[in-house]
């Protein structure tokens, strides 16, 4: 593995540490900071991280029992 392949795995891996993060009522803050901070970096916008970030972006829905 190359150096840039390296870096858009380690890059994936952290945006989806980030989506699991938001979906924790106790990382949620934290992991929305980051992600924002993140999203202010053009670079954040290559086609490498697309589909990473838009999963980090959706909002899945959720089943709540009555």
């Amino acid at each position: 593995m190359n150096e840039m392949e390296r870096h858009i795995q380690q890059t994936i891996d952290r945006l989806s540490c980030i989506k699991q993060h938001l979906s924790s009522p106790t990382g949620f803050q934290n992991a929305a900071r980051e992600l924002l901070e993140w999203c202010s970096d053009l670079r954040a916008f290559q086609p490498p991280f697309e589909g990473s970030l838009i999963s980090c972006l959706t909002i899945e829905e959720i089943s709540v029992s009555d």
